[in-house]
């Protein structure tokens, strides 16, 4: 038998498992009415107590005013993502500097002087304000306010909102030195051009206003200038947006799954039971989940039951022994009928691609017939004698010998019955005197220990067994 450790045939394990299906139903339904019942009538009493009722009623509704309120905290924050995912790539699509190159920002500056006729008069002990002051406020309003970024949106070929205007033109009014700056950023010269030219007409527009209101003044232009330059600043700003959405998305998924986990946490929320068809409903639900664990719980049992059996299960159990393996099934008994037999050959069927059959006789005839003609090679007698051994009964290996002898084609072959070589001496000198040995294995009988034994006790008497027959097997390949 081989030593190495046994490759473990998922089908066969599954086969193994699913063939005690009656016990698995008959534990299940035991199971299913202990339990259900028992569940049922613990409901039926629990409903004769006002206080369990009010009880219960009270903490059902603590725990479903939690779960609401969680999920309503949920619903708010994906409310929350979605409108910033909204408004980032609002942004992100419409503001100009989302557009710059950072590498090739175009700036622009221009300041405006207020000038008066105003000068210190010597003569006069009390001397009039300079109006300058007064109008660069004015100015400075007119910025702030927002009147002068609508007369330049009025004006742009392309319309944009002020909110996206405020981050390319700023404008700063020194009141002190009657001076009024302005800086743009643009994606090229032209554009940053444009708006000087748009706020200079748009502070010459105001002038006519102030003229009227304050006081005559000149207001003159200076450093009106345009450049390129490199921004790194910027470019981390352009960065910082996109990874914006990306992360707003990833929090978004992350929170939708938290509300799909929140959906199923209601299913977890015992209802309090409020009748006597709650109380049955109960008991039914206990029932059907214990007839499900306590049934699965029996097909794993035996599917490791058959992984750590000691007996011999399958013809892979002869792997490496170099002989001819036959697996006979198990014969049917006369006069039993099997129940729900259907069942047990759709299971064959399934796993080993095999059925049951009624009877096994073909199947020994197959078997007797390639023994008998490997004898035919192998040994040097005419009236080749095979001996069948193996730890089974004597009355057992006497019908599988009498049938073998019926159904071989070598006529001068004849098939013995020898006994277990383990336990009676004299089954020893019977193999030494035998032409050849078969060895006779019984599924879920015989050990693996003592076919290794039987195996190794051949190998010391020069006679290794020609064939395996694997009895009462679970089907033929």
């Amino acid at each position: 038998m081989n030593e190495q450790e046994k490759e473990i045939n998922l089908k066969r394990l599954l086969y193994k498992a699913c063939k005690q299906w009656r016990k698995a139903v008959v534990t299940a339904l035991i199971g299913a009415v202990v339990i259900g019942g028992t569940k049922c009538a613990m409901e039926m009493v629990k409903l004769s107590d006002p206080e369990k009722v009010a009880e219960r009623q009270i903490e059902y509704q603590g725990e479903l005013a939690v779960y609401q309120q969680k999920g309503e905290a949920i619903r708010k924050s994906i409310e929350n993502i979605e409108d910033s995912l909204v408004q980032q790539t609002d942004y992100n699509e419409n503001s100009v500097l989302m557009e710059i190159d950072p590498y090739n920002e175009w700036r622009g500056s221009i300041d405006f002087y207020v000038e008066t006729d105003w000068q210190i008069m010597p003569e006069l002990t009390v001397q009039n304000q300079n109006p300058a002051n007064q109008i660069v406020r004015v100015y400075s309003t007119y910025i702030s306010n927002g009147e002068l970024y609508q007369y330049v949106i009025d004006r742009l070929e392309k319309p944009m909102e002020i909110r996206y205007l405020r981050e390319v033109l700023s404008g700063t009014a020194d009141a002190s030195n009657f001076l009024v700056h302005f800086t743009v950023r643009g994606k090229t010269q032209e554009e940053c051009q444009t708006l000087l030219t748009l706020i200079e007409e748009g502070m010459r527009a105001k002038q006519t206003e102030i003229i009227a209101s304050v006081s005559e003044f000149k207001l003159l232009t200076t450093n009106n200038s345009t450049y390129a330059q490199i921004n790194y600043d910027l470019e981390q700003s352009q960065k910082d947006n996109l990874q914006l959405i990306t992360d707003l998305n990833t929090s978004l998924t992350a929170k939708k799954f938290e509300q799909l986990e929140w959906e199923r946490d209601e299913k977890e929320i015992e209802v309090p039971v409020l009748d006597k068809m709650d109380a049955v409903k109960e008991g039914i639900k206990w029932a059907i989940l214990t007839g499900v664990i306590l049934g699965f719980a029996v097909l794993l049992f035996h599917g490791i039951k058959y992984i750590l059996s000691k007996y011999v299960q399958d013809r892979e159990d002869f792997e490496g022994w170099g002989v001819y393996v036959a697996e006979l099934p198990m014969p049917k008994k006369e006069g039993k009928k099997k129940a729900f037999v259907g069942i047990d050959r759709l299971i064959g069927q399934w796993f080993l691609g095999n059925v049951y059959r009624k009877e096994n006789g073909k199947y020994v005839s197959v078997a007797a017939k390639q023994i008998a003609e490997t004898a035919k090679l192998t040994c040097d007698t005419k009236e080749p004698k095979i001996l069948l051994i193996g730890e089974e009964s004597g009355d057992l290996m006497s019908v599988y010998a009498v049938s073998m002898n019926r159904e071989k084609v070598q006529k001068d072959v004849c098939f013995t019955v020898g006994g277990n070589p383990l336990l009676d001496y004299a089954v020893i000198d019977a193999i030494r005197e035998a032409d050849g040995v078969v060895l006779v294995a019984e599924q879920d009988y015989t050990t693996r220990e003592s076919v290794t034994r039987i195996r190794k006790m051949l190998e010391d008497l020069g006679k290794l067994p020609m064939a395996v027959l694997l009895i009462n097997a679970d089907a033929i390949e």
